[in-house]
C-alpha cells in the first residue's frame, strides 16, 4: 500500500470516471492520532482484501495536529475547499476526489466517533462537491476497547448516506474490539467482519466498472428541492402571522424573490448616473434576463424585492415579466396590477424628517414609488432631483404622492436618531459603499413583511419559495423563503444563513442558480 505523504494519487483524476484509464483506487481514512493503533489494524484488514483483488489503496492518517471544527461560513461552496488551510482537510478532499471509493475509520473515545475525526470529516464532506461523491462506494470502520463502537460507526455512516454514496455492508456491524492492535488481532469475529467488508467493497467496485464498460449509465440527478419545517422568524416569533403550508406543493408554481443591487445587477458607483432611473448599477446581464424569462415561461412566479422604488428601477429591470414587486423594503407591494401593501411615512414623520434636514442644513433624498425630491446637495451618487427648501416646498413637490424611504447624510442622521421620531423609523446604516449616507424607512417595513403580503394574497397557491440576495438587508427575505440563496459576492452573514450559495453577480450568478435549483423547466 502507498503512504499518501510519499505517493498520492495522480492529480489528473477525471471527475466521476470510475477506473477509467487506470486501476481502481480506494482511500482509507484513519481518524485516529495513532498510526499503528487498533483503527489502523482494522483498516489494514480491509485494504489487504482490496489489494488481493487488484484495487490500489492508500491510507490517509489524520495524525496529532490540531483540527478546527466547521464554523458554517459557507465559503467552501464555490471552491469546494475549506477556508481553513492550516491542517490536512483540503489535502484529503483532493485525494477523495481522485478515489473510486473510501473507507472511513475512527476510534471510540467517549461512546461515539472520536471528536478529531468528526471535526475533520464535517469540514471535508461539507466542502467537497456532491458530484465528486455521488455514487462513489463507501464503507465505515469503528473500533473500541469495550463499548461505544456501534454508535461511533453510526456517526461515520452519516457522511456517505447523505452524499448519495452506496454504503457497503459486512457480515456484522463494522466494528472491532481491542485496546491495541495486538488485542484486536484476537477478535476473530472482528477480523472476519473487516475482511468481508473489503471483499464486498472490491466486488461492488468491479461491478460498477463492468457496468460502465457495458454501457450502463448512472441514474439522472434530480434537481435540488428544499423544504424548511420551520420558516425562520415566522412561526417562532409570530412576525407576519403563521407560515404558509409547505406540504403538497407538487404542481404548484414556485416563486422567487430577487434583490436588485448586487444580485440581479452589479452595483457600480463609478457608472454614469441615469437621472430617470436613479441608476448607479448596470441592468441585468442578458444571461440573467434570459433566465428570468425562462423561469416565468416554465410557469413559475418572479418578483423584484428591493429597497429601491419602482420609479428608480432601470428599464432593463422593468421590461422583465415580473409577477409583482416588493419595493421600498416592503413598504410598497404589488401582485400584477393590484397594490397589496402601501405603508409610506406618515405626514408627521415626513414633516419631522424634512424639518430636521432643514434645521441641520443637511443633505437628503426623499424617495417615493412615484417621485422623489432632494434637500441640500441631495445624494450625488443617486442623481439630481427637484429640490425642496422646507416643509412647504416638500408638500408642493409631492402633490399628494407618498414617500417610503429617505437617504440622509450621517451628520443629519445622527440628529434624527436622537429625535423622538426615531422610534418610528427603521434605520439602515450605509448604502454598502464609501459614500457617507444612511437610509431610513417606516418601522415595520422590511422584505419579510413584503413577501408575506404576496404569499397571503396567493393564498396557498404557490410552491417552494426562493429568496436571492447579497447583503444583510436581505436577511429578512431569505428567512421568510423556503430556500435562501446568497450570491457569491454576498456578506458573510447572509451566506451563513443561506441554503444555497450562487455565483458572483458579475458572472451572472442568478442565472446559474436558477438552473441548478431546477427553476427553468
Amino acid at each position: 500500500r502507498q503512504d499518501l505523504r510519499r505517493a498520492p494519487f495522480a492529480a489528473s483524476r477525471q471527475r466521476g470516471a470510475f477506473g477509467k484509464g487506470r486501476g481502481m483506487r480506494t482511500v482509507l481514512f484513519n481518524g485516529s492520532p495513532h498510526p499503528k493503533g487498533t483503527t489502523a489494524f482494522a483498516l489494514s484488514l480491509v485494504a489487504s482484501e482490496l489489494e488481493a483483488e487488484g484495487i490500489e489503496t492508500t491510507t490517509f492518517q489524520v495524525g496529532v495536529g490540531q483540527i478546527r471544527g466547521c464554523i458554517g461560513c459557507n465559503r467552501c461552496r464555490e471552491a469546494h475547499r475549506c477556508v481553513f488551510d492550516d491542517d490536512r482537510v483540503n489535502e484529503f478532499i483532493g485525494v477523495l476526489e481522485q478515489s473510486d471509493a473510501v473507507v472511513l475509520g475512527a476510534p471510540t473515545y467517549y461512546f461515539g466517533t472520536a471528536g478529531q475525526a468528526r471535526a475533520f470529516l464535517d469540514r471535508a464532506f461539507y466542502a467537497i462537491s456532491n458530484d465528486d461523491l455521488r455514487l462513489k462506494p463507501a464503507a465505515v470502520v469503528s473500533v473500541a476497547r469495550r463499548a461505544g463502537a456501534v454508535p461511533a460507526a453510526e456517526g461515520l455512516m452519516h457522511y456517505p448516506v447523505i452524499s448519495q454514496m452506496p454504503v457497503v455492508s459486512s457480515c456484522y456491524p463494522p466494528i472491532m474490539f481491542g485496546h491495541n492492535a495486538e488485542e484486536a488481532a484476537q477478535d476473530a469475529e472482528g477480523v472476519r467482519t473487516m475482511r468481508t467488508l473489503g471483499r464486498n467493497l472490491a466486488w461492488l467496485l468491479k461491478g460498477i466498472e463492468a457496468g460502465r464498460k457495458a454501457g450502463v449509465t448512472p441514474p439522472e440527478k434530480l434537481p435540488p428541492a428544499m423544504t424548511n419545517f420551520i420558516r425562520s422568524g415566522m412561526a417562532a416569533t409570530g412576525i407576519g402571522g403563521p407560515a404558509a403550508p409547505v406540504a403538497s406543493q407538487e404542481g404548484l408554481p414556485k416563486a422567487a424573490f430577487f434583490d436588485l443591487d448586487g444580485t440581479l445587477s452589479a452595483f457600480d458607483a463609478s457608472a454614469p448616473i441615469d437621472p430617470v432611473a436613479m441608476r448607479c448599477c448596470a441592468p441585468p446581464t442578458e444571461e440573467v434576463a434570459r433566465a428570468v424569462r425562462k423561469m416565468v415561461a416554465a410557469g413559475n412566479l418572479a418578483f423584484v424585492c428591493t429597497g429601491r422604488a419602482r420609479c428608480n428601477l432601470h428599464p432593463g429591470v422593468l421590461e422583465l415579466p415580473w409577477s409583482g414587486m416588493v419595493t421600498l423594503y416592503g413598504g410598497h407591494v404589488t401582485l400584477g396590477d393590484e397594490v397589496l401593501r402601501d405603508v409610506p411615512f406618515t405626514q408627521a414623520q415626513l414633516e419631522a424628517l424634512v424639518g430636521a434636514v432643514a434645521a441641520a442644513d443637511g443633505d437628503a433624498l426623499f424617495v417615493g414609488d412615484e417621485r422623489c425630491f432632494q434637500m441640500g446637495g441631495g445624494v450625488p451618487l443617486l442623481g439630481s432631483w427637484p429640490e425642496a427648501r422646507d416643509v412647504g416646498d416638500a408638500m408642493r413637490l409631492l402633490d399628494g404622492a407618498t414617500i417610503g424611504k429617505v437617504f440622509l447624510d450621517f451628520a443629519t442622521g445622527e440628529l434624527i436618531q436622537a429625535a423622538p421620531v426615531a422610534e418610528s423609523l427603521l434605520y439602515m446604516p450605509g448604502l454598502g459603499h464609501s459614500e457617507p449616507w444612511s437610509e431610513y424607512c417606516p418601522a415595520g417595513n422590511d422584505k419579510m413583511v413584503g413577501i408575506e403580503a404576496v404569499l397571503s394574497a396567493l393564498d396557498g397557491h404557490v410552491g417552494t419559495t426562493y429568496g436571492f440576495g447579497d447583503s444583510d438587508l436581505d436577511l429578512p427575505m431569505i428567512r421568510r423563503c423556503d430556500v435562501g440563496v446568497a450570491m457569491g459576492n454576498a456578506s458573510d452573514g447572509l451566506k451563513a444563513e443561506a441554503s444555497f450559495v450562487a455565483g458572483d453577480v458579475r458572472s451572472s450568478g442568478v442565472a446559474g442558480a436558477l438552473a441548478d435549483l431546477g427553476l427553468l423547466g
